[in-house]
């Protein structure tokens, strides 16, 4: 399996569905990062903290409802079945979420 690692773009996540979740598979639930900046709840419940998204300093964020940042992913990869990203909470980075592309 070949993995390319590289800078994100807006583009690269606009109208993508994945599977969010802790690291550890908690709190999984299907998302849509919508090109409006929305991110929408497929299936699960969806939760304030992950209502917003965009691309800053080349990385992926989650906003609040109130635009607040409350998550960066670090980490960026290129798989052959889709983009694999893990991210920390904010506010305690032993929090870490894992989204899996999944179309």
């Amino acid at each position: 399996m070949k993995i390319i690692e590289k800078p994100p773009s807006y583009s690269q996540f606009s109208d993508k569905v994945f599977n969010f979740s802790r690291i550890d598979d908690s709190y999984t639930r299907k998302i849509c990062l919508k090109e409006s900046g929305l991110i929408e709840t497929i299936d699960g419940k969806g939760n304030r903290n992950e209502s917003f998204w965009t691309v800053r300093n080349d990385e992926l964020v989650f906003l609040d409802r109130d635009g607040n940042l409350t998550s960066k992913y670090f980490c960026n990869k290129q798989k052959e079945n889709g983009l694999f990203l893990l991210g920390y909470y904010e506010l305690n980075k032993e929090i870490i979420f894992k989204l899996i592309q999944v179309k």
